[in-house]
């Protein structure tokens, strides 16, 4: 992970950027940002280009994600799970996003298991 925040942590991540993480030697991971655990991310002017897997991942029921005037863009396939998703949001987690870009990744911008996906 460029970026990970679990177990309850608060997290401010403003005007700071995640580049070209990668994956693990067994071919998992490089996500670029990960949430989960009941943490809570706030990201504002943030950019994430050419990470692999998953741009943004917010998991679990309590984890709050909030994105304002960010870019989750090239987001690369991983050898382990061929996906390449901007904005990954499951198990309950919740996110916002406002006045952001989502685009150009090898796979789907959006991609939710669960109804906690807000886009202003």
């Amino acid at each position: 992970y460029g970026l990970a925040a679990f177990a309850g942590a608060r997290v401010d991540f403003v005007d700071s950027s995640v580049l070209n993480t990668l994956s693990n030697e067994a071919g998992g991971f490089g996500y670029g940002v990960s949430a989960g655990e009941a943490a809570e991310l706030t990201a504002s002017g943030c950019t994430l280009d050419g990470n692999t897997q998953i741009g943004l991942v917010a998991n679990d029921a309590g984890t709050l994600v909030t994105l304002d005037e960010c870019s989750i863009t090239g987001t690369l396939r991983g050898r382990e799970m061929a996906f390449a998703v901007g904005l990954g949001v499951q198990f309950e987690a919740v996110v916002t996003v406002t006045d952001s870009d989502i685009s150009t990744t090898a796979g789907p911008g959006v991609y939710r298991t669960s109804a906690g996906v807000r886009v202003v």
